[in-house]
């Protein structure tokens, strides 16, 4: 409880880390048509795909903005964290005392 006032007054601190996805799997297989006709659709066929996007939210803008055409994984989550969010932190923010990543309730972010 003793954090928040604090947090309140370093905001430019704190980064939210969060990713969404979409899926191309959303093509319905079945629909109606009149009685006695054949409902006639175009759809892909085996070409369903997932792109994931995460990204970095601080107080002055989005940071780190990355898509993965693929679901999101460990493996995927720290590279993205290494590769894409790591260099976006100043040195002076690193060294901050109360500099704070906030991440998603995701399975993929938990460390064992």
């Amino acid at each position: 409880m003793h954090r928040q006032p604090k947090m309140r007054d370093q905001v430019h601190h704190l980064v939210f880390l969060d990713e969404t996805g979409t899926t191309t799997k959303v093509t319905r297989l079945r629909g109606r048509s009149r009685r006695g006709t054949r409902l006639k659709v175009g759809a892909p066929f085996g070409h369903w795909a997932t792109q994931t996007f995460i990204a970095g939210l601080r107080s002055d803008g989005l940071v780190a903005p990355w898509v993965v055409d693929q679901p999101m994984n460990r493996q995927i989550f720290d590279t993205c964290v290494e590769t894409e969010l790591a260099p976006t932190l100043t040195q002076s923010s690193v060294q901050a005392p109360s500099i704070a990543i906030v991440c998603a309730n995701r399975p993929c972010s938990d460390v064992h």
